[in-house]
């Protein structure tokens, strides 16, 4: 894959834009020994190689005079497990804590003002966001909102299908290019979302985060790791009942779903 994403790149019309979504396998299990790791390390010589693959991308760019005009986005989708680490955040990748949600992004290029670069920045948002974003930098609009409204929602009838064969539901990521270039425009944690819905266990507003339990997925660790990669379990004056896993969807206490649906 990303040799294809280079030859896309080598053989582009500079002339007009392009867009590259690149997902790297890395570092992901299974862990595999990375042709030329230098570092000495399954994990990180993972994590090398993707990095070796970004720094012929950005030179080819650099070649092609088209960096200067390249936003580059960088990021995960989740946080570590197994080999990886979360210092200082809780828990792990399967998790509801911060060490499972809460993930490492960062944005380059030459289209990235000066001004900014090397800075960090304590909005939140949420990797929904960049549809919207890349959509407003490209000059389309990121709305996609459903030709006819759909149905409210009545908690008497939770199987109601409430957008029938016209509706969907609402866009609702919202371009977050103001808030990068202009990190200190508004420090409010809440400014981007007023509310963030994870997921039916984990509500985020502003700097409030409400956890009511552990997704019904695997038996997710509830500890932190320190810098060395050691765990260290919840002392009983660290122990809440949203360390517990929530109730499978087949037997929900209010709402429960077949158990043919999936896991979800």
């Amino acid at each position: 894959m990303h040799v294809i994403a280079l030859q896309a790149v080598a053989e582009h019309n500079v002339s007009s834009p392009i867009y590259v979504h690149l997902c790297f396998q890395a570092v992901h299990t299974p862990y595999d020994k990375a042709p030329g790791d230098p570092t000495g390390n399954v994990y990180r010589g993972m994590l090398w190689r993707a990095d070796v693959f970004i720094g012929r991308m950005v030179t080819l760019l650099k070649e092609k005079k088209m960096y200067n005009n390249t936003l580059i986005v960088y990021s995960s989708d989740n946080g570590g497990v197994e080999s990886g680490n979360n210092h200082p955040l809780r828990g792990e990748k399967h998790s509801n804590w911060e060490g499972g949600m809460r993930t490492a992004a960062f944005v380059s290029g030459g289209y990235v003002p000066e001004n900014i670069r090397g800075t960090s920045n304590n909005h939140t948002m949420h990797l929904v966001d960049w549809y919207a974003t890349f959509s407003s930098l490209a000059g389309a609009n990121p709305n996609d909102d459903p030709p006819i409204e759909p149905l409210p929602v009545q908690m008497t009838k939770p199987y109601q299908n409430i957008y029938g064969k016209d509706s969907f539901p609402k866009m609702d990521g919202i371009n977050v290019w103001p808030f990068i270039i202009n990190p200190l425009s508004n420090i409010d944690p809440g400014a981007i979302h007023s509310n963030l819905v994870i997921s039916k266990q984990v509500l985020i507003a502003g700097k409030y985060k409400l956890l009511v339990s552990q997704p019904h997925f695997k038996t997710q660790n509830s500890g932190w790791k320190n810098k060395q990669g050691i765990w260290r379990q919840p002392f009983p004056n660290e122990t809440h009942s949203c360390i517990a896993q929530d109730l499978a969807p087949s037997t929900g206490t209010f709402f429960p779903v077949p158990g043919k649906i999936g896991r979800f």
